[in-house]
């Protein structure tokens, strides 16, 4: 291989690398974003619920716990192997809330998981879909989820798990 072509080889893969671990998202999206991770365990802090329930609220608490619980569950699959986690990206697509009587309400997210993991040479972007639907009220959170944004079946009172406030 000559000189130019092997310089070509290399601004295509930095190019091509650069696009798949951009951390943008689309005008009015949420994002959040993590420096290159150690390889030993870590631990996300999560939001607690607050104190006097309004839609505001909860659909502030609701998003700031999924981004945590999706962070989380990324550096428990990846921690145990040490891989490195890069660029973790957590962008909020679709957030509503619905009343569900005095003081409840039925949240439901759809949103995109972006990041890298590298392992030695080895690079892997990883960009997966979710659908999370949480109810609310003044003695539980309920959560349940799927991969993908067909939410359809998710009810989190007949088949979601109680959230744990705090972790």
């Amino acid at each position: 291989m000559s000189r130019m072509q092997a310089l070509i080889v290399v601004l295509v893969i930095t190019g091509v690398g650069g696009c798949l671990s951009a951390d943008t998202a689309a005008p009015g999206n949420t994002q959040e974003t993590s420096s290159p991770a150690p390889t030993t365990a870590r631990s996300v802090e999560f939001p607690s619920k607050p104190a006097t329930l309004t839609a505001e609220s909860v659909r502030q608490y609701v998003e700031s716990y999924e981004r945590a619980h999706r962070k989380q569950a990324v550096y428990d699959e990846h921690d145990a192997d040490g891989t490195e986690i890069k660029r973790l990206v957590v962008s909020l697509n679709d957030v509503s809330v619905e009343p569900r009587g005095e003081h409840a309400f039925l949240v439901t997210l759809q949103y995109m998981t972006g990041y890298t993991t590298v392992r030695g040479t080895t690079r892997v972007a990883h960009d997966t879909r979710f659908t999370a639907r949480y109810y609310v009220n003044d003695s539980t959170t309920l959560r349940t989820a799927t991969v993908g944004i067909d939410g359809t079946g998710l009810d989190p009172i007949e088949n979601g798990t109680a959230v744990s406030e705090g972790a």
